[in-house]
């Protein structure tokens, strides 16, 4: 017998707001794939450790992120260290900051 196989980074796609809403969810898919935050709820793009947990997988899951966690240092060195073009996403001035820049 086949085990059942759930894609978890595409899990949100095509979920109920409900799970796109429950953090755990939201945590255990962006973990495996960054940009898994594109389908997550408002509320959770803006949830610090979810968005810490999608730069780590893919820098560029940044775009997603909401306005505040775009110019949250911490999270913009985070997305960079992981992919340096991430740094077109991130909020003003951190996009023009030399700190950022050498990330």
């Amino acid at each position: 017998e086949h085990a059942h196989y759930i894609d978890v980074p595409n899990l949100l796609q095509h979920s109920e707001p409900w799970v796109r809403a429950n953090r755990g969810c939201v945590l255990a898919s962006v973990e495996r794939s960054g940009n898994a935050l594109q389908h997550a709820s408002d509320l959770l793009k803006g949830d610090r450790e979810v968005v810490m947990a999608a730069v780590r997988n893919d820098g560029n899951a940044l775009q997603y992120a909401s306005e505040p966690m775009r110019g949250d240092k911490d999270v913009v060195m985070a997305a960079l260290q992981e992919n340096g073009t991430a740094l077109r996403f991130a909020k003003p001035p951190l996009n023009q900051d030399i700190a950022c820049m050498k990330a």
